[in-house]
């Protein structure tokens, strides 16, 4: 895994320039304690800690807003892949079009999208739709999602409900810096 080399840490030349010993040694603690920071989040995001992120659905067309009553997520990132769990349950959601979940990490990028994950949907969404499923898009932190209307019929982009629940699991390569 690349890591980053851009990262700002606390520069106080004017302490190192004094020559006075505790001015630099409040420097250096806190340079130390930069670093201590970097290295948590880093092995955090790395070393395959369980992490929280709330999911949050949104359009496609017009983005949105919903009151949720659950919303509960949960990711695992080894190295570069991501294992995302989520429940959610919204309503009164003022978002319009495609139906998409936010991501914990950004999508690698790639030229196709093979990055599938299993979606269940309650109440609203399993009454009109056969099966669901989604795709990672790429270079984003956007999960689509699709849906068979009934078996063997063409799949399309599952629209944005004002209300519903669903919960699943999605499983995608995250990008290695993301910008």
């Amino acid at each position: 895994m690349t890591l980053p080399t851009d990262w700002i840490l606390p520069l106080n030349s004017d302490r190192l320039d004094s020559g006075d010993p505790v001015l630099i040694g409040d420097y250096l603690k806190e340079l130390i304690s930069s670093l201590e920071a970097i290295y948590r989040d880093l092995s955090q995001a790395t070393n395959g800690d369980i992490r929280q992120f709330s999911p949050t659905i949104l359009g496609l067309t017009t983005p949105g807003v919903g009151t949720y009553t659950v919303q509960d997520g949960w990711y695992l990132r080894k190295g570069l892949l991501v294992d995302y769990w989520f429940a959610m349950q919204w309503t009164g959601h003022t978002g319009t079009g495609n139906a998409s979940i936010l991501l914990p990490y950004k999508v690698k990028r790639t030229l196709s999208a093979p990055f599938v994950g299993h979606i269940h949907g309650i109440y609203n969404y399993s009454a009109a739709y056969n099966g669901m499923f989604g795709l990672c898009a790429s270079n984003t932190f956007q999960y689509n999602m699709y849906a068979e209307a009934s078996a063997g019929a063409p799949f399309v982009s599952l629209q944005l409900l004002t209300s519903g629940t669903l919960f699943g699991h999605i499983r995608y390569i995250g990008q290695e810096i993301e910008n």
